[in-house]
């Protein structure tokens, strides 16, 4: 039926894949939504259930043999749908971490056609391809996520967040637990992969724990020690799955506290923003987005092939190639039809000016927004010019890092802060030393403009709160006047 060799370290690859794909995605934070500090727990239980239902499946699965892997025909027109499904939702996923990951100014459109026309290409290749560019593109986003996970461990974690163990709400731990189990839907990406190819070397790649016939017609032994064979062809992916999922969770967890984690969309990408390696202070976002990029190409592909072959079992006639054709065509002009990387003004509060003081092992920083409400009027509009500034509203948030303190001043102002409009960067004089780190850790961020203003008071809050613009309307052009290079 086909002409090429599996590999199995390439079929544990790709089963891992669709497995720990939704961990790079928003699909996670229904995890900590609700429980805070028993997300560990919640997610570990899932993966137990998770395991142990899988080796209950196993049983059932073992008759699928020979002549018989074939499934009902109902049942492959429900996973074609569900195979395209998940193509779409892969697709929407990345443009929702594109979006969350700070980078507005990205086309988004661009970006998911760079994404999906490796993937339908390869699906239209056949498996083969999708074997071959899995085995190439998982290894690296495996290595990605894992030097994340390995130099978070090295920050600002601490095993109190994991307190009280079981959150604040059982019961509501227990259903975080069952609601885990979405994210391994995608085990039935074996269970398809095992019907729809005939070739006797591949069920003993995949096999679900029976005994095989050998040359002669006897019995092969379970307990052989071959790879491959036994429960290791099934349950091994899926251990290994379920330990990097219960991972991600469990350094999730220690590094931001409960009520941060409740209000975090993709948790992943904050995690990468709160690490640094090295003394350059190089942030691993960027690695976190390449790692994602490569797994959600490899998941499209695979899905959009499986969809392809249960097409095919259920007698659907219609040619791959002109069908993924015509997709593509519309989907390239549907995507220049709207705004995927729009950013609504109202969600969106500007920061002008920025303070930030030493708080012993974290941080106390000073966010200075914009009051668009207040244009017009200046601090002098009281009586004898003593009012605060109404131009713009100050929150103070105290946190071990800027991505933190920035969802901090989000739960409190109602608004996403954006320093895209940044004007100035105060630092106190008690920063002492860490305010070059600071500063790095600052400019590292997308949205700081090269030309940001930066000086040092004794202390940065009461600088920030004291600032009076009697002469100007806007406080952010107060700024660029009073630290401008004419000005002496």
């Amino acid at each position: 039926m086909y002409n090429f060799k599996i590999s199995k370290p390439e079929l544990y690859l790709l089963i891992i894949n669709c497995l720990i794909f939704k961990i790079f995605s928003s699909a996670p934070s229904f995890i900590f939504s609700s429980v805070g500090s028993g997300a560990p727990f919640a997610a570990l239980l899932g993966g137990i259930i998770f395991i142990a239902v899988a080796y209950i499946v196993k049983k059932p699965l073992e008759r699928l043999g020979g002549s018989r892997r074939r499934l009902p025909k109902p049942l492959y027109i429900t996973l074609f749908a569900y195979f395209l499904c998940s193509s779409v939702y892969a697709l929407f996923e990345f443009s929702r971490v594109i979006k969350t990951s700070g980078y507005p100014n990205t086309p988004i459109w661009f970006i998911l056609l760079f994404i999906g026309i490796p993937a339908l290409v390869a699906a239209v290749k056949g498996l083969k391809t999708v074997f071959r560019l899995s085995g190439l593109l998982i290894p690296l986003s495996l290595i990605g996520l894992i030097f994340i996970l390995i130099c978070s461990l090295g920050g600002d974690v601490s095993g109190y967040n994991l307190l009280p163990v079981l959150g604040s709400d059982k019961a509501a731990t227990i259903r975080s637990a069952l609601k885990s189990l979405l994210l391994y839907t995608d085990i039935l990406v074996p269970i398809v992969l095992y019907s729809i190819d005939d070739r006797p070397e591949f069920a003993e790649n995949i096999r679900f724990g029976v005994d095989s016939k050998d040359e002669n017609g006897g019995n092969t032994n379970r307990r052989s020690g071959k790879r491959g064979r036994g429960i290791h062809g099934f349950i091994f992916p899926a251990l290994a799955a379920a330990a990097i999922n219960f991972s991600v969770v469990l350094i999730f967890a220690l590094t931001f506290s409960a009520e941060t984690m409740k209000n975090i969309e993709v948790p992943l990408y904050p995690l990468s923003k709160a690490v640094t390696f090295g003394k350059l202070f190089a942030r691993l976002d960027a690695l976190y987005l390449i790692a994602a990029l490569l797994s959600c190409m490899s998941y499209i592909s695979v899905s959009v092939c499986l969809a392809v072959k249960c097409a095919k079992k259920i007698n659907l006639r219609v040619g791959a190639k002109p069908a993924l054709a015509v997709t593509l065509a519309a989907l390239s002009c549907l995507s220049l039809a709207s705004c995927y990387d729009d950013r609504e003004i109202e969600e969106t509060a500007f920061v002008v000016a920025l303070g930030l003081d030493d708080a012993g092992d974290q941080t106390q920083y000073t966010f200075q927004f914009s009051n668009p409400l207040a244009t017009g009027q200046n601090s002098g509009s009281g009586e004898g010019g003593d009012s605060e500034n109404p131009t713009v509203i100050s929150v103070t948030a105290t946190a071990s890092n800027i991505y933190e303190a920035m969802i901090e001043a989000n739960n409190k102002l109602g608004k996403n802060p954006s320093l895209s409009h940044l004007k100035l960067i105060c630092f106190s004089t008690s920063a002492g030393s860490r305010s070059a780190q600071l500063c790095g850790e600052l400019l590292d961020i997308q949205d700081v403009r090269s030309d940001v203003k930066v000086c040092m008071a004794e202390n940065a809050q009461e600088y920030l709160n004291g600032v009076r613009t009697d002469l100007e309307m806007s406080t952010a052009r107060y700024y660029e006047l009073l630290f401008s290079e004419n000005n002496p």
